[in-house]
Order: structure tokens, then C-alpha cells, then sequence
């Protein structure tokens, strides 16, 4: 309860000063002009909007009936889910120390101070600001904190002893629900059942059989994404369809190479947050040859395959690489989308570079003095 405490109070503290801040840019069109969120009780019209982010525009139409078009509701609505987002974070780092593959790693024994530490630098990061205070923006806080549950109750779950068949039960059922709300929030959600197969591979003890029966459901969930467009192709879909199209002349290979150069200023903007924007003017690159790009693509795989070289020895440090790459995948691929580079799609990756940094930092330093490693970090939460 002290950390969770802890989260809670420095994630107010940081964002207080932002609950007056005006509508910008999509939130006018899907909140100030937008009459599908006029009525809580409508929930059909609510549906037809935007079937695949349902709860987002449901947590509209409760923020519109509370308060109207008063910013303050809303900004208080996405601090809320980023607060109870940092506490999952907080809690997956809790569950992933006790995992059977750590067991008899020394960082287990400081488990609780990790994982603190860990929610502080997430619920800390200035780049969070573009989830957090830009109030359209909640569709990636939102997806993270469902995306977040389904994962810490699957892992629950797992971590059950066989005998208790009904509390496992009720967790991973919980778990389904949790991603299922998650598909319906943000497409981004669509990376959930590889995380849980790549953290199985990571933490648990593999077996075959077993596996794609747990895993089947949660497979199975992908197809709400592209099941719910083709059955609501209404005009008002197209419509946001049409606007969220790449611009003219980026094409999928260019938009995939132009994403080695944006990963890159998203690796840099986790680790020194410095000129922040919310609309980049990003050049985009059509050759590997380009040298952003050919130094770029060389730098990110020369990261993985030392995530790869870590896993035996550091799993949690190799899981937390493997995991900010994941969940960049939905929109730092072949798929253009209409901004090249947007600092709210590193929410849920900042996941993984905050449990990279606090477990980063305790081997480096913490295993020989936890208060090297905190003095460390605390000069970086306060730096944040």
C-alpha cells in the first residue's frame, strides 16, 4: 500500500498543473463536435461511431455527462488511468520477480524497492505527457492499463499452485475479460497474446500442451479488431478511416524505413526527454542506403541480439528490450499511419524501458549497494 501510495501521490504532484488545459487538435473533433458522446444512455449511437474504441468514447460520453465540455473532468478522467496504468506496472514487476525463472536471482530478495522503483520512472516520464494531458490521447493509456490487467491476471494465474483450480480459473478468466476490453479500446491491443507467449518462453516453464490451450483464447481475441470493422463499415467510419490514411507519398517501404530512424529518437526521448513535440515535422527516408537509416537499422539490431546474449543470464533486462520493441510493432511497421512519429505510441513501450533502467541500474550498481542504486534513481525521477 506505501508504494502504491507513493505512485499515486508523485503522479499528482507531477500532473498538476494540467488540469486546465484546452482541447487541441483531435480532441475538437472527436469531443467538442462529436454528438455520439452527448448521450451515456445511447449506447448504440456510442457503438456506431467507432466500434473498435467502444470504452474510449464510452469514457467521453460519462466524462460529457458529468461536466459537460469542462476540461477538468476529462484531465482528472486520464490521470486516473495513468495512476491505476503505473500500478500495474508496479504489480507486473512484483509478479515477474517471482516468477520460477528468477528464483534464486539475487534482485528477488529486493523485489519490493524494484518494483517501486519502477513505477515511479513510469508514472514519472515527461513523454507520458502526450498519453496523460493530451486528452484524445487516453485511447493509448487506456488500451495500456486493460493491456497491463490481462497480462499481471494471466500471470496470477499461472503463478497459482494446482490445487487452488478455482482461484486460477477466476484469474485467467479475469485476464480474457481484460484483453477483450483491450481490443475494443485501441488496436494497439492486437500484440497482447505474443507478449504473454514471449513472457511464457521468458519466466515460466514451457509445456507444449498446455501452452496453446491457455493461449487459444487469448489468439482468438485478435480477430475482434478486424471482425468489428468489416461488420461496421457505416459512412461515419469511412469517414475517420479517410482521415487517419497516410499522407500521399509515403508508401509502406518508405513509412517501414523511415520507423528504424523514429525508433531510434524514441530509444533517445526514453532515456533524455529533451524538446518534446506533439506534431514532429519528421523527414521521411525511401532507402536503407540513406545513412539516418543504415546507421539506424544497425544500432536496433545490434540491441537485440544483445537482448538475445542477456536472456540467459539478465531475462528480466532482455524481456523489458523485447517488450518495448513489441509493443512499438502496431505503428512502427509496414502500416503507414498519418503521423510518422507520435510520442504517446511510447506509453505502453515505456513499460519495458522502465523495468530496463531500475533492473539495468541494480545490476550495474544496486547488487553491491541498494543505496548507489537509489541515489541513481532518484536523481533520475527527479531529473523526469
Amino acid at each position: 500500500m506505501i508504494s502504491i501510495l507513493l505512485i499515486f501521490c508523485l503522479g499528482i504532484l507531477v500532473y498538476s498543473n494540467t488540469f486546465h488545459c484546452a482541447f487541441h487538435y483531435d480532441d475538437i473533433r472527436f469531443i467538442v463536435d462529436n454528438p455520439a458522446i452527448r448521450n451515456i444512455h445511447h449506447l448504440q449511437g456510442i457503438w456506431q461511431f467507432y466500434p473498435g474504441r467502444f470504452f474510449i468514447f464510452l469514457s467521453f460520453a460519462f466524462n460529457y455527462h458529468c461536466g459537460g465540455l469542462n476540461v477538468v473532468g476529462y484531465h482528472f478522467f486520464n490521470l486516473v488511468v495513468h495512476l491505476i496504468s503505473s500500478c500495474f506496472v508496479w504489480w507486473l514487476t512484483l509478479l515477474t520477480l517471482s516468477t520460477p525463472a528468477m528464483k534464486g536471482n539475487k534482485i528477488t530478495q529486493h523485489a519490493n524497492v524494484i518494483a517501486l522503483l519502477v513505477g515511479l520512472v513510469f508514472v514519472s516520464h515527461p513523454v507520458q505527457t502526450g498519453a496523460v494531458t493530451y486528452i484524445w490521447q487516453r485511447a493509448a493509456s487506456m488500451m495500456a492499463l486493460f493491456y497491463l490487467a490481462s497480462l499481471c491476471l494471466y500471470v496470477k494465474s499461472r503463478l497459482q499452485p494446482p490445487q487452488h483450480r478455482v482461484l486460477r480459473r477466476s484469474y485467467y478468466i479475469s485476464s480474457l475479460m481484460m484483453a477483450i476490453l483491450a481490443m475494443f479500446t485501441k488496436e494497439n491491443a492486437v500484440t497482447l497474446p505474443l507478449m504473454i507467449l514471449v513472457y511464457e518462453f521468458s519466466f515460466f516453464e514451457v509445456k507444449e500442451n498446455l501452452l496453446w490451450k491457455q493461449l487459444t483464447p487469448f489468439l482468438l481475441t485478435i480477430l475482434i479488431i478486424p471482425v468489428t470493422t468489416l461488420l461496421s463499415q457505416s459512412g461515419r467510419i469511412q469517414e475517420i478511416q479517410r482521415i487517419a490514411e497516410a499522407p500521399a507519398g509515403i508508401s509502406p517501404i518508405h513509412y517501414f524505413l523511415t520507423q528504424f530512424r523514429v525508433i531510434v529518437t524514441y530509444i533517445r526521448l526514453s532515456f533524455l526527454p529533451l524538446n518534446q513535440n506533439l506534431d514532429y515535422d519528421y523527414p521521411v527516408f525511401k532507402s536503407i542506403f540513406e545513412w539516418p537509416v543504415f546507421f539506424s537499422s544497425l544500432f536496433l539490431i545490434t540491441i537485440l541480439a544483445w537482448a538475445k546474449c542477456l536472456f540467459s543470464k539478465y531475462r528480466i533486462v532482455a524481456f523489458s528490450i523485447f517488450w518495448f520493441f513489441l509493443t512499438l510493432l502496431p505503428e512502427s511497421s509496414f502500416i503507414p499511419q498519418n503521423d510518422i512519429i507520435f510520442e504517446h505510441r511510447l506509453y505502453l513501450p515505456l513499460v519495458g524501458f522502465s523495468i530496463f533502467l531500475v533492473t539495468g541500474v541494480y545490476y550495474l550498481w544496486g547488487k553491491n549497494s541498494l543505496k548507489i542504486m537509489g541515489v541513481i534513481l532518484g536523481v533520475v525521477i527527479i531529473f523526469f
